[in-house]
Formats: C-alpha cells, sequence, structure tokens
C-alpha cells in the first residue's frame, strides 16, 4: 500500500455533492446476479442526444463547485484566471476565486442568479468542502496559516450555510484552528460530520502517525456546537473518506503502518451508526479488494467505485496478480464484489471527469454504469468536444447529475479548453457555456 502524498494530504475537494433521496435498498428490486468481472455487459438504458444548455448569468470561469439539491445544480464561485495547462504545476494565483452563484434547473432549461458565497471558493487551489442536510448547504473552507520546516502546518478553518429555499447565506461556529485539514464534511441524519483526511505525521515525528490522533468532529445545527465523533476501529489510517448514507455513515480508508511491505492495496470500511443507548457507535466491516479508496459513489446503501485504473505492482513489487479500481460494496450484506466490466471500445475524448450519478446511475469519463442493472452504457460526445476539433485537444468541464422520475440529466457546464498542435502550445479557454443529456431507466 502506499500512502497519500503531499498534494492530497488528506483532502478530498470534490468539486460535486449530490443529495441521494433514496436508497436502492429501499426500492424492493432485485439486482442480477452478474458474475463479477464478466465481460462486455451493455444495458438497455435510453441516452438523449446532447442538448445545449440556456445560456448562463455566470461569466466564464474553471471548477465552479457543483451541488444538487431538490432537482437543481448550483454552481458556486470557480476562477477566472489563466488556468494551468493540463498535467503542470503551476503557482497558485494571486486573485482570489469568485463567489458568484446561480442555479440550473434541467426540468425547464433555466438559470436563476442566487445571493453570491460570503467567501471566494472552487478552483482546483480551494480546500471547500461542502454537504447536504435537508435544503441546506453547509460549506468548510480551510486557510494555511504557516508554513514550518518539518511538520504540520496550522489550518484556520471557516464554516457557513446556505439556505437554498430562503437564498439566505449565514456564518457559523468553524471547528478551532488544527493541524489539519479535514478530508470533507458528510450529512449524518440532521447533523454534519467533518472528518480528516489522514492521520499522517509528514515527519513531524519518528512515527507514521500524529499522537495524539485528531478527533473527527461533529455539528449540531440546533445548538449551533460541534463534539468529537468516538474514535474508529480503523485509526490510524489516511486516505480517510466519509460517505453518508442518511442516518449512517461509512468509513473507507487503508491503515497507517509503519511498514506496509509489498501487499496489494485494500480498502478498510468501518460504518457509525445510532447506538441503541443513545449516540453513536462503529462497527468494522469486510476489508475491499480494489486499488485505492477515492472516486467512490454512493446509490441509496451501494457504494460504487467505477474508474478505469488498474496495477499490479509493478516489477519490483509485483502483486501476482491484477488489482481494479471498479468495484461495488453493498452495505446492507457488508459484500464486495467486482463490478462487470465494460464493453469494449475507443474511449477517445473523455466526458465526465469526476464521478458524477445519483440513487440509480454513475457517470465518469465516457461511461454511465446502471447499479441496479449492473451494466454499462456509452455516452455519446459531446458535439463541441475538443479532441474533434484540433491535433491536441483536452477539456475540463465541471459535471453534475439530476435524478429525475424516469433516470436523470447529465450536465456538463463551463470549465476550459485548451486548442492547439500540442500540450506545450496550446491556447486555453475559459467557458461559460454547457451540455445536458437525458437518462431513460428501462422499464421493469
Amino acid at each position: 500500500m502506499r500512502r497519500s502524498d503531499m498534494r492530497r494530504r488528506g483532502v478530498a475537494w470534490v468539486g460535486v455533492v449530490a443529495v441521494a433521496l433514496l436508497s436502492l435498498a429501499a426500492c424492493g428490486a432485485s439486482r442480477p446476479s452478474t458474475r463479477p468481472g464478466q465481460g462486455g455487459v451493455v444495458g438497455t438504458t435510453a441516452v438523449s442526444p446532447w442538448q445545449p444548455m440556456a445560456t448562463s448569468p455566470l461569466s466564464p470561469r474553471d471548477r465552479p463547485l457543483a451541488i444538487t439539491v431538490a432537482g437543481r445544480v448550483l454552481f458556486f464561485g470557480g476562477r477566472d484566471t489563466d488556468p494551468c495547462p493540463p498535467n503542470a504545476s503551476c503557482v497558485a494565483p494571486t486573485r482570489p476565486a469568485l463567489r458568484d452563484v446561480a442555479a440550473y434547473d434541467p426540468a425547464t432549461d433555466r438559470w436563476t442568479s442566487l445571493s453570491p458565497a460570503p467567501q471566494p471558493m472552487g478552483g482546483s487551489d480551494n480546500r471547500t468542502a461542502a454537504a447536504v442536510v435537508g435544503g441546506t448547504v453547509y460549506f468548510l473552507s480551510s486557510r494555511q496559516l504557516d508554513s514550518p520546516s518539518s511538520g504540520l502546518p496550522t489550518v484556520s478553518h471557516s464554516f457557513f450555510a446556505y439556505d437554498v429555499l430562503a437564498d439566505r447565506w449565514s456564518m457559523l461556529r468553524a471547528p478551532a484552528d488544527s493541524k489539519n485539514y479535514f478530508g470533507g464534511l458528510a450529512a449524518l441524519g440532521e447533523r454534519v460530520a467533518a472528518y480528516v483526511g489522514s492521520h499522517e505525521s509528514y515527519g513531524a515525528s519518528s512515527s507514521p502517525a500524529q499522537s495524539p490522533l485528531p478527533p473527527d468532529m461533529l455539528f449540531n445545527p440546533t445548538s449551533a456546537t460541534w463534539s468529537d465523533l468516538p474514535a474508529d476501529p480503523l485509526r490510524p489510517s489516511f486516505d480517510r473518506q466519509f460517505h453518508s448514507t442518511g442516518t449512517s455513515l461509512v468509513l473507507l480508508g487503508s491503515r497507517l503502518v509503519a511498514q506496509p511491505g509489498n501487499q496489494p492495496p485494500s480498502t478498510q470500511a468501518a460504518i457509525l451508526e445510532p447506538a441503541p443507548a443513545g449516540g453513536f457507535a462503529w462497527r468494522e466491516l469486510p476489508v475491499g479488494d480494489n486499488l485505492g479508496v477515492y472516486g467512490f459513489h454512493v446509490a441509496g446503501y451501494i457504494f460504487v467505485n467505477i474508474g478505469e485504473d488498474s496495477a499490479n505492482g509493478g516489477e519490483v513489487n509485483n502483486w501476482g496478480r491484477r488489482v481494479y479500481e471498479a468495484s461495488e460494496f453493498d452495505v446492507p450484506t457488508a459484500k464486495w464484489s467486482q463490478l462487470p466490466r465494460r464493453p469494449k471500445s475507443k474511449l477517445g475524448h473523455r466526458t465526465v471527469d469526476t464521478t458524477v450519478g445519483g440513487v440509480r446511475y454513475a457517470a465518469l469519463g465516457n461511461w454511465l454504469y446502471d447499479v441496479l442493472g449492473r451494466s454499462w452504457t456509452r455516452l455519446p460526445r459531446p458535439p463541441d468536444a475538443a479532441a474533434e476539433v484540433t491535433p491536441f485537444g483536452y477539456e475540463a468541464r465541471t459535471p453534475a447529475w439530476v435524478d429525475g422520475p424516469r433516470g436523470g440529466t447529465l450536465v456538463i457546464w463551463g470549465g476550459v479548453t485548451w486548442q492547439g498542435k500540442s500540450a506545450q502550445d496550446g491556447v486555453a479557454r475559459l467557458r461559460n457555456d454547457g451540455w445536458r443529456v437525458d437518462v431513460i431507466a428501462p422499464s421493469r
């Protein structure tokens, strides 16, 4: 296993947060018993041609936060500075990220301008996590205060909320300054959990783990107070991710040990549930045989990772087999399994850069995965895909998903397109246009 690098440093700043209002487990529908790894499983999901989204009131920008709430996609902030080229390392812009906000309703193809955020957010360098509880979106933004020669820097946190119905922002009490970035936020019933992304010491001591281990925290909106969550059974760990199932939290991560050796990576899991005597209690879950903990989408009580990467450990520390990202975890049955393989085809242009989805579907790259039907559907290429226009074409668009009565709608908006003869001489163009595609689930 590898530890998280300093780029991740326990931060999982995801640009898309989706709200699952239903669970597949509650639908009462049976799922096909497809043999794990079975190849070329093609579904009967219908996908419409791409249609242009209505003109947005937002200016061209890169990497806004896209959050789906009550059938609309809310786009927060982003950056309108010159974007960093693909696979390059750039100095962070001195001009702050944007604060303006707008909502897109796919049912009506209309935009609505909303009240601006109290502080800048979005952009690749902005550490802002978000979680949705009912009609309120909570944000936790972190800022590094110092740069010590060794060990962890001091981090300051800002915590604020947006009431979607009232179109109103409010500043809330933030967790105390600490030596950790919180890895993200997750809803736990009517409360909000802020979790530490990694317990690594980063040279602060001879031990691979910090001492004492920092706590994960829980915010109670009624009392506007923070409290420590119970210590989880996987501590110490890194690449930690909390996922909400509504009334419980599932932790995915990797154990932090001094000498990890050359064993294949695996995903440790535990669940935080309401305890019979009150409060919450952890219960350890089976270990997943998959590559990494990032990229999981929660469809009710089914966790799916539809990533396309795999590894065998290389020549020196070969694991004797190939381990895949693509995997599935069924929380009620506590069972891990591989996904059916994608049909063979040339991938070409990547339509969706970050996994998005809803109660039944997950989308990444050029594929749509049906969690209930355990099958794949190829996404069509957007009409203005950069790879079709120039010898070198690269796009980074912000994706989002909205569930619908018959399936859902996938949108890609804003972002940046590089065009040129090569990556080195490519010209970047910030965008404020978008495309949408409707997905219709097969009838039972």
